[in-house]
Order: structure tokens, then sequence, then C-alpha cells
């Protein structure tokens, strides 16, 4: 029996990136790690229908940076950036620290991986298929 290695983990840090940038001690680490789930939850939930690919953070000690990757960014940023300070303070308001929200335009967000989003798109397929016809 072959042993399966997760593309993710196999891959970041030679053809893939990080999806977040930070360095944290034991203590800190696990909270550091569950702040930025609810980060990205927070974001892909609100943000849903604006065709984010993926979403980076880089934290340094005094601030936190977002960086949103979607198809959509006006949907994001809004009427003269007033969505995007809305976000922005709402995520202030989770974590409890300094943020800065920057959105980069991304043209087609599915040929990104499957595996940089939450829900892959050949499961969905799969569970049409077995439904019969």
């Amino acid at each position: 029996m072959g042993q399966k290695v997760r593309p993710t983990g196999f891959r970041t840090g030679i053809m893939l990136d990080w999806q977040s940038t930070w360095y944290a001690g034991k203590q800190d680490f696990a909270e550091l790690l569950i702040e930025d789930d609810k980060v990205r939850c927070y974001v892909k939930k609100k943000y849903g229908r604006s065709g984010i690919s993926h979403i980076r953070i880089e934290r340094t000690r005094e601030k936190v940076v977002v960086y949103i990757y979607s198809a959509r960014v006006g949907m994001i940023i809004g009427k003269k950036g007033q969505e995007v300070d809305k976000l922005t303070k709402d995520l202030e308001s989770l974590t409890h620290r300094h943020i800065e929200v920057k959105t980069m335009e991304v043209n087609r967000p599915h040929s990104t991986p499957s595996w940089w989003r939450r829900t892959s798109p050949s499961s969905s397929r799969s569970a049409r298929a077995s439904a019969g016809p």
C-alpha cells in the first residue's frame, strides 16, 4: 500500500507560497492559527459571491495584513472604499489587533489549485456522479 501525501504540504515552499506568513512561539501559535481561520471564514462568508480565489495573511508585531485575491474587487471595496473600511473594523473587533486589508484582482479565480479553496469542486462533481441519472 502506497503512502499518500497531501498536495498542499508536499508543494508548500517549493511550488506554492504559504497561506499565512508569521512566526509565533509555542504559547501563541494555537491562538494565532485559530485567529487566521476565523478571519478566512468571516471574509469567505461575507464576500463569498465576489469570486475569492484565496486569502493570504501576513503578521508582524504591530499589525496584520490580509490580502484578498478576488475576481470582483469592487464588491469588496464598495463605493468610495466604505465596504473595505467596514470590513477592516469588523476584523479588528474580531481579532482585537490592528488590521490592514489589501485586495488583489485575479482574472480567473477558478484557475487556482483546488487545494487553496476550502471546498474542492471535484467533491461536488463526484457527489453528482454517484447520484445517478
